[in-house]
């Protein structure tokens, strides 16, 4: 038994050694036992390489006739608009082009088929490899696109018709609700679209291709909200009465947060789609003594002596929807009128909206506005206001103080008279708007239900809204010190999750925040007494006083805090079902400074079902963050409103694995 299993053993031991040799053999019989069967073999092979370079090549230049094809149409397309036809001529043609371009790039998307692997492992070239990899995905968008633009032309082509001779409100939204009624899925089909095309790495596409899909992204972004509150937008835009609607000007070099300190204060009245009315004032012109107002907060109390909530001092919760109503409601006790609804705007706004605009005339202005010089000047207009000699530093304060402002309804209006005359690209302005959406630069909040669910479904309502599921972090500063430094400092947060060699035992986490202010001030002495000192750049060269808050899931358990006041500490309930840590710091203008929150979460976060959704504060930089989950490591910067992590169908792509205990 044992000489068998032995035998056994040596046979399949030297099998290994067998195979080769007779594959070898065969090999040797089949290509070099002969030398006419070697040339025989050698010339097959070479038909065959021949063959499939002349498919490939066939294929090649197929595709690169639907592609010239493809472009023709689009030039065609883009014509349209400035050709002398009617509107029905202008959308007779358009279907023949849709119908021929969707002809076109399904035979381009039946071409490339059989190089679609070799496209996506484009990726890591340099240059253009990350849109040649999106080549396949790019084409599958277009198709869909086509199917929706052609059904929407099929559906609806008396109200396009009137949109595209007139182009005024009524006829768009009357297209907008003819659409709705009639396909309530085109929402959803472009909703998928969109979230076809967020997932691509735009920004690495080259200039060329970055451009429009930046603005189809817009267009995408702004139409389907808009598909989707089409019954209730005739009456939010004044069709069914003039509506009100509060304009919340914020300084975010002075970030409070909802985004910065309530500078100005305007009033946007809209009749029949039309703007009617548009008016900016001084936040400090809305208040009267004589009317009772609520108590402040208790840190502006404690550290800015603020006893008293004033409109421009409203915005202190960080929920937007929950500091509109308050600004409504002291606005109408202050004024006497009633709003439909809120906006806020800060200065990236403004940059993105000029920049869609530009150049932009404003009388006193040295030079035409772009988006590069609009800050500068704005700054130069508060230093010295237009149409006056006062300035800060020439002895006639109270003129200057009363007119420091004056810019702002001079530049709404340079923005509205270009708005009237139509003097702009459309998608330039819709990417525009788009981004300050995105960005929450722009945020909005109305009482209408279905238009308020809408907002809050595309995060524009600037709501604090945690997931129902899953940690949250929602960093908050508010300064304190009556002063502009927010201009120039900046922040990084370092963010840890670890969960306890114990079983069942809850995660821990760590969320360190580092500021850094560049401007260093020898011998700054630092007061947070309100002054305007010699212009508004020397307002940036202060200490940083600031009211630091961390808003976390409910149920989170305060541990320790590092790098605040320690009487300053809060740990309470927070808006939205958060949990709220707070406390209070000061900083040198030069120096860094570091906050640590240390906190338990709630036991039903694991290592499987964790996720995170990081809310960046409206009005802040762009955010650097290092997420380190159970060794797992991501560094990104957020520049739009919300990130979540890991980023939907790319966890594989977006983690890098780092040792355990390294």
């Amino acid at each position: 038994m044992v000489t068998m299993g032995m035998q056994s053993t040596k046979i399949m031991r030297s099998s290994p050694t067998l195979f080769p040799f007779r594959f070898r053999f065969r090999l040797r019989r089949l290509t070099g036992s002969h030398p006419q069967r070697n040339a025989h073999f050698r010339l097959l092979l070479r038909l065959f390489v021949l063959t499939l370079l002349l498919v490939v090549a066939y294929k090649g230049m197929r595709a690169a006739f639907y592609g010239v094809a493809a472009y023709q149409d689009v030039v065609e397309l883009q014509t349209l608009r400035t050709r002398s036809l009617t509107p029905a001529e202008k959308l007779g043609q358009a279907e023949r082009q849709l119908a021929s371009l969707s002809t076109v790039m399904a035979g381009l998307d039946q071409e490339l088929d059989i190089f679609y692997p070799l496209l996506r492992m484009a990726r890591p070239l340099p240059g253009y490899g990350p849109a040649l990899a999106a080549g396949p995905e790019l084409v599958g968008m277009g198709i869909d696109l086509l199917a929706v633009a052609r059904d929407a032309l099929t559906l609806a082509p008396t109200q396009l018709a009137a949109a595209v001779d007139h182009g005024d409100a009524a006829a768009l939204l009357a297209l907008l609700e003819a659409l709705s009624h009639q396909d309530p899925t085109l929402a959803g089909r472009l909703a998928q679209v969109e979230a076809r095309l967020d997932q691509l790495p735009i920004g690495s596409f080259p200039p060329a291709l970055a451009g429009p899909l930046g603005n189809l992204q817009a267009v995408l972004q702004l139409a389907t909200p808009a598909l989707r509150s089409a019954p209730v937008l005739p009456q939010m835009l004044g069709f069914q009465g003039a509506r009100t609607y509060l304009i919340l000007v914020q300084n975010n070099h002075e970030l409070r947060a909802t985004g910065g300190f309530l500078s100005g204060i305007g009033t946007l009245r809209l009749e029949n789609g039309a703007i009617t009315h548009l008016e900016f004032v001084d936040s400090y012109d809305i208040g009267r003594d004589d009317v009772e107002h609520p108590w402040a907060p208790p840190p502006m109390q404690r550290y800015m002596g603020i006893d008293l909530l004033f409109l421009r001092d409203a915005n202190w919760s960080p929920d937007l929807p929950t500091t509109a109503q308050l600004a409504r409601a002291i606005y109408q006790q202050d004024t006497g009128n009633l709003v439909d609804g809120v906006i806020t705007l800060d200065l990236r706004a403004v940059q993105l909206l000029v920049g869609a605009l530009e150049p932009l005339t404003v009388p006193a202005a040295a030079e035409p506005l772009t988006a590069d010089n609009v800050v500068d000047q704005i700054k130069e207009f508060w230093n010295r206001p237009p149409e006056s000699e006062a300035t800060l530093q020439g002895g006639q304060f109270w003129e200057w103080w009363e007119r420091r402002k004056d810019f702002m309804p001079m530049l709404a209006q340079a923005f509205l008279d270009k708005l009237q005359r139509g003097q702009f690209d459309f998608l330039k302005l819709a990417n525009a708007l788009y981004t300050a959406l995105d960005e929450r630069a722009i945020q909005i909040w109305v009482e209408e239900p279905i238009l308020a669910a809408e907002l809050a479904r595309m995060d524009w309502d600037g709501g604090l809204r945690p997931p129902a599921q899953g940690d949250f972090l929602a960093l908050v500063d508010t300064n304190m010190g009556y002063n502009k430094v927010d201009a120039v400092v900046r922040r990084e947060v370092q963010y840890t999750v670890s969960w306890p060699a114990t079983a069942g035992e809850p995660p821990l986490a760590q969320a360190v925040i580092t500021y850094e202010h560049p401007l260093a001030v020898p011998g700054h002495q630092c007061d947070n007494t309100p002054r305007y000192g010699s212009g508004y750049d020397d307002m940036l060269r202060r200490c940083y006083f600031n009211y630091v808050r961390l808003y976390v899931p409910a149920g989170s358990e305060l541990l320790e805090v590092e790098g605040v006041e320690t009487d300053s500490v809060v740990s309470q309930r927070g808006e939205n079902n958060t949990q709220l840590f707070a406390g209070y710091f000061v900083m040198l203008p030069g120096s860094r400074h570091t906050v640590t929150f240390t906190y338990r979460l709630p036991p039903d976060l694991t290592p499987e079902n964790y996720t995170l959704a990081i809310r960046r504060q409206a009005g802040s930089p762009p955010l650097p963050v290092t997420i380190q989950v159970d060794g797992q490591k991501t560094i990104v910067t957020v520049t739009r409103g919300r990130y979540t992590w890991p980023a939907p169908g790319a966890k594989e792509r977006s983690l890098i694995r780092a040792p355990r205990g390294g």
